[in-house]
């Protein structure tokens, strides 16, 4: 999907194209597309969720002094660290709401996600 910079639906398509598999595919009604459509989107914005503190984690400077140098004292060697996907949330509520709404991200989608929650405020704030 990242690398052909496809939907998770375009992708299976593809290689059921590619290598001779035939998918049988009812019509949808315009609520399981919407349904779909959505669940794409929250999988998308996770997986931005994903890169972004991974990114925290090893370029941003309190990423790597803090949280780096905590799994590196627990011992946990790059190969496990890639291979568990671990990331750092920097200190404060707002820094990756801020960073998914600049790019672009859905409130309500995040939201939804369970990323951020809403204060009573009306702020939000991020859970981690």
């Amino acid at each position: 999907m990242e690398h052909e910079k496809m939907s998770y639906s375009e992708s299976l398509r593809y290689l059921a194209k590619k290598y001779g598999v035939e998918i049988k595919e009812d019509k949808q009604s315009d609520e399981s597309k919407a349904a779909l459509s959505e669940r794409e989107g929250l999988y998308i914005l996770m997986n931005f969720a994903k890169d972004y503190y991974q990114t925290q984690l090893l370029t941003n400077e309190e990423g790597m002094s803090i949280g780096l140098s905590y799994f590196r004292e627990r011992g946990f060697n790059d190969r496990t660290i890639n291979k568990f996907e671990l990331g750092y949330a920097l200190n404060g509520w707002e820094n990756f709401s801020e960073e998914a709404i600049a790019k672009g991200y859905n409130k309500e989608l995040l939201e939804k996600t369970g990323l951020i929650v809403k204060k009573e405020e009306g702020t939000e704030k991020e859970l981690l």
